[in-house]
C-alpha cells in the first residue's frame, strides 16, 4: 500500500498519531524503515506531530523483539 507520494500506511498512522493502526501494522510485518519519495521514513512523520505515542509503540515493540531474539 503506497500513496502517490510513496508513503505507506505506517507513514499515515504515524502522521495521524494512530497508535492502534501502527501497532497492528508493525505486529503483522509492516516495515518502519521504508522511505517515501522524499526520503522520509515514518519516524520523520512521527516527529512532525506533538504526540510521542507512536514512538513509544515502535520502541516498545522493538524492545519486545529484542527480548524474544535473546531467547532463541
Amino acid at each position: 500500500f503506497f500513496l502517490t507520494d510513496g508513503s505507506t500506511a505506517i507513514h499515515q498512522a504515524c502522521h495521524d498519531s494512530n497508535t492502534y493502526a501502527l501497532s497492528l501494522l508493525l505486529q503483522y510485518g509492516g516495515d518502519f524503515t521504508i522511505p517515501d519519495t522524499q526520503g522520509r521514513a515514518p519516524i520523520h512523520w512521527t516527529c512532525t506531530t506533538p504526540n510521542t505515542d507512536c514512538l513509544q509503540v515502535r520502541y516498545s515493540l522493538f524492545s519486545s523483539e529484542r527480548q524474544l531474539s535473546k531467547l532463541t
